[in-house]
């Protein structure tokens, strides 16, 4: 079940609603891994293909999202056969003649290229044509990026214009927009000015479980299944699962699964042994990956942190990572917006994102109950840029298909470089 999600679901629902001219209807949520984006968008792109709508789900983890699109799109005359869209689907020939000279003899070799109507006609085209389609069978659009935050630069402008050509100039036209992503696109993607049209989509964040959300989502899950947990599991539980629903979700399983759950109590034991084991797979999907993301400067402003034992303010911070207080006021903002940091009052703590013990992990063990009088010593990552590199901040964003992080120099455009 979904649980501290209704206000936004209803929320985004009645945009949908409402029509092209809400605000809301072209939004975007953001928020750190396991808050739950995914199976937001997820929820709402079911609400509507309930409705009637044409869904279009698609994700930026990996470059061509340009093409997917457009493969989607070809494949719509089949899973939409009432709205008439065959000019999306189809082949036509395209016939080119290139010349050759082999030998003093000269000639042509025909060659012959299958495209699909629409496809040829380009993006732009396809999505404007199957909106007004849609507009004429009187119903709409949706189209969901996820991952949004990964999405290829180029290709991010490219789709931002067109999508900004098509709800500008055509307002009235019913094509929705869902993008998610992690909230440090607050800094990278939405600082770009060549991406108008994801600069004024409204902004979400992903909010927090309370602890009567977490209740809700172990309690009733489990009773409606023919389970049953004891109160002191329950409390053990949610004392436990802080505000992320990917954790809410891993506990619960988990904990079903040791007590051989509906035919045994789901007891203390059995949420001890299930928050462990949930633990370390938060780890391993979330707090690592999430701290892998983090630059040389990032990962020196915690270890500042660290130094004045785990919680202080930007100015001592800086101190202690030898950094100048204006730079450390950006990282600090940088990492409370991505959900690393929450500042209290002028006084910046860890998250659950990634806990001490993470970066205590992968900085040295020299930051376990570190002496506050004395510097610590980092030691150096895997894959360290060459010694000339030093001296400059660094990229550093994780990159698992080449099991190496970017070289280039922090702030870059465009893909990141290993080599």
């Amino acid at each position: 079940m979904l649980v501290g999600r209704d206000d936004l679901l209803a929320e985004i629902g009645s945009g949908l609603v409402t029509g092209p001219r809400d605000i809301r209807y072209t939004s975007l949520f953001m928020g750190v891994r396991g808050s739950g984006k995914t199976v937001a968008v997820t929820e709402l792109e079911d609400r509507a293909a309930s409705d009637g709508w044409v869904i279009l789900s698609l994700d930026a983890s990996s470059k061509g999202i340009l093409e997917r699109i457009q493969d989607e799109l070809g494949a719509l005359p089949e899973r939409y056969p009432e709205l008439d869209l065959g000019k999306l689907g189809g082949e036509m020939t395209v016939e080119r003649t290139k010349g050759v000279d082999i030998g003093g003899f000269k000639g042509g070799v025909a060659e012959t290229v299958s495209l699909s109507r629409g496809r040829a006609m380009g993006l732009r085209w396809q999505l404007t044509y199957l909106a007004e389609q849609a507009q004429r069978r009187d119903t709409s659009v949706l189209l969901t990026v996820d991952e949004l935050h990964a999405i290829d630069r180029e290709e991010g402008r490219r789709l931002s214009n067109d999508l900004q050509h098509i709800t500008r100039r055509r307002s009235e036209l019913p094509l929705a927009f869902l993008g998610a992503g992690l909230s440090e696109m607050k800094y990278t993607l939405l600082q770009d000015k060549k991406m108008t049209f994801f600069r004024r989509c409204e902004q979400y964040d992903m909010p927090p479980l309370t602890e009567a959300d977490v209740a809700k989502g172990l309690l009733h899950p489990i009773q409606d299944f023919g389970g049953e947990i004891t109160d002191d599991a329950l409390r053990l539980a949610v004392e436990n699962i802080g505000t992320l629903p990917y954790k809410l979700q891993l506990v619960g399983h988990t904990a079903w699964t040791i007590a051989d759950a509906p035919e045994r109590v789901i007891d203390a034991r059995a949420v001890n042994k299930a928050v462990e084991l949930a633990q370390k797979s938060f780890d391993e999907k979330v707090s690592e990956p999430a701290f892998y993301d983090l630059s040389d400067s990032e990962r020196r402003f915690l270890k500042g942190l660290a130094d004045l034992g785990w919680a202080g303010k930007v100015a001592d911070i800086a101190v202690r990572s030898g950094q100048n207080v204006e730079t450390a006021r950006g990282i600090g903002r940088r990492l409370t917006i991505s959900g690393y940091l929450q500042n209290d009052s002028g006084i910046v703590r860890l998250t659950e994102l990634v806990p001490k013990r993470i970066i205590t992990q992968e900085l040295g063990e020299s930051l376990e109950g570190a002496d506050e009088s004395q510097p610590i010593s980092v030691t150096p990552m895997p894959s360290d840029p060459s010694p000339s590199s030093k001296g400059t901040d660094r990229c550093r964003k994780w990159m698992p298909r080449k099991q190496a992080y970017c070289i280039l120099v922090a702030g870059h455009s465009g893909r990141c470089r290993s080599q």
